[in-house]
């Protein structure tokens, strides 16, 4: 039995099975996780965010167009909040085909886990087990699941929000693994106009990547390595 236990063992821990595996994995969860979405329903601000945001006026207008949410958002900033990114993503989900909408959403999710398995697992072999590990820790000990994950306006608040961060961390974090990058000028731009919109997503996740950062880079200058262009843009 121990002879056929590690021979399994052995057959499974291999690169091309994990690879196998770890694609069934994030096949199941973000099936999983779609039929949790389509079960879903619309509630609460999902209708108020429906409709052109003005509350001045009170407005009962449908957002029929991506000129309506810009108009929207437009007032959003002033009646009610600076969430702009995450509010406009929101009012794009909720005028697109719910169908569509909702496969959408659990496309980031995915997305999400993946890019946090990416972080924790760069430089090692496929690893199936890690992945469906991070999922199911989610799943249970996450307080307000089906509000971050399956809501529309409170996915995107916080499931897009936080997908939005971590791609413009994860730049940082290969910085920080090998000590050099190529600095042409336009990626210093990208990363400024990147910066804004991220840290225009929502107040709590933007000040905690800000705070990241900043010890991130005077951890680099205290090591003495040269910060990129990009890096301080």
């Amino acid at each position: 039995m121990k002879s056929i236990m590690n021979n399994v063992s052995s057959f499974l821990s291999r690169k091309g099975v994990q690879k196998i595996l770890l694609y069934l994995a994030v096949t199941l969860f973000f099936g999983l996780v779609y039929i949790l979405n389509i079960l879903f329903p619309l509630q609460a601000d999902d209708w108020g965010y429906s409709f052109i945001v003005d509350a001045a006026n009170n407005s009962t207008v449908r957002v029929h167009s991506i000129f309506d949410i810009f108009v929207s958002q437009y007032n959003h900033y002033f009646e009610w909040g600076g969430r702009s990114v995450v509010h406009f993503i929101a009012q794009f989900l909720l005028f697109i085909d719910i169908r569509i909408a909702k496969l959408l959403n659990s496309f980031v999710y995915i997305g999400l886990f993946f890019m946090i398995y990416a972080i924790i697992n760069k430089g090692k072999k496929p690893n199936a087990g890690l992945f469906i590990f991070l999922n199911i820790i989610m799943w249970l000990i996450q307080p307000a699941f089906s509000i971050v994950i399956l809501w529309l306006t409170g996915s995107a608040n916080y499931l897009w929000g936080a997908l939005l961060l971590i791609l413009f961390i994860y730049p940082y974090y290969l910085f920080f693994l090998k000590k050099s990058s190529n600095d042409p000028f336009f990626k210093s731009i990208l990363f400024l106009l990147a910066g804004v919109i991220c840290g225009w997503t929502n107040e709590n996740s933007s000040l905690a990547m800000i705070a990241l950062l900043i010890i991130l880079m005077g951890y680099l200058k205290y090591q003495k390595i040269k910060l990129p262009n990009w890096v301080i843009w």
